[in-house]
């Protein structure tokens, strides 16, 4: 199923928390088949990674059902309350090029003392990024994964706790992020009049930029803080990291409830206590739990 259908349609066909820990359970397997490149738009691309604690677009977007509308228990299915940004007809999470280009407009006024001296004219300003008369001589695409975290997954879960009332308890609200681990592909497309060295002076830039003061939602708490991405080094890093945590014996790892005792990954709650309204994890996921029953 899209995600985008599922998060945005199906999601409140039924308004039970049930049906939204059946959705979430959706959303969080979700694997993406890793593919090295997304059909190129220029020789400029480059590629970022998530870090943690992820990555979260398109959180003002309205997504809920409203109090008193939802039937059950909440431990059945947090509803996730805040929207998200997905692309309409892959269902994948996107970085829309007009969120891209005003964090980079915003910054270049913002840090224009930092600038190189290239770059800190108001007249290369509205060449880039255009002006209320004119618009700017580059084209911002959407930024999309090419690859996923762990096991190929891209989303999960997280909570923020807003507290506007200092004498009432806070209620968290539950929202879906990219994890850290992620691999976007940036995309622009710039005007013949540039040349080869300034295109690149310029990519560059746009890089170094969204590496150092993030992108998206809530980067004021960490979020969208991306990283450089080597393929060689974060595939020998993962395999690493899941051979020695299935070489470690349980005994000397400590238990992390919902995490996988072999590989870290997410895993499901035990659905006969979670009938009895016990919350608790199975060990393992899905895929090492298959591994070891082959031996």
């Amino acid at each position: 199923m899209n995600n985008n259908y599922l998060l945005n349609s199906y999601y409140y066909e039924e308004f039970t928390y049930s049906h939204f820990g059946e959705c979430n359970d959706r959303l969080i397997d979700y694997r993406l088949e890793p593919y090295s490149d997304h059909p190129s738009l220029s020789t400029h691309d480059f590629k970022l990674t998530t870090t943690y604690p992820g990555l979260l677009v398109g959180l003002g977007y309205t997504h809920e059902a409203g109090d008193g509308q939802v039937k059950g228990e909440e431990k059945d299915g947090a509803e996730i309350k805040l929207g998200f940004m997905l692309d309409y007809v892959t269902g994948l999470p996107i970085i829309p090029g007009s969120t891209i280009k005003g964090a980079l407009s915003s910054a270049f006024r913002k840090y224009k003392s930092a600038l190189p001296e290239d770059f800190k004219s108001s007249q290369k300003h509205e060449e880039l990024f255009g002006s209320e008369e004119k618009r700017g001589n580059v084209i911002f695409y959407d930024a999309i994964p090419i690859r996923g975290g762990i096991n190929n997954k891209i989303f999960g879960l997280d909570n923020i706790t807003p507290h506007p009332d200092r004498l009432k308890a806070p209620i968290p609200l539950t929202m879906l992020k990219v994890i850290p681990d992620v691999t976007f592909q940036f995309r622009f497309r710039f005007p013949h009049s540039f040349s080869e060295d300034c295109a690149k002076k310029t990519r560059d830039l746009f890089k170094e930029i969204i590496m150092k003061l993030a992108i998206g939602a809530k980067s004021n708490v960490g979020y969208g803080v991306m990283k450089e991405f080597d393929e060689t080094q974060r595939h020998g890093q993962i395999a690493d990291t899941q051979r020695s945590r299935q070489a470690e014996s349980p005994a000397k790892r400590k238990r992390q409830e919902g995490k996988c005792i072999d590989c870290g990954a997410d895993t499901k709650p035990i659905k006969k206590l979670k009938d009895q309204g016990i919350l608790k994890y199975h060990e393992r996921c899905h895929e090492c739990n298959e591994r070891r029953k082959k031996g």
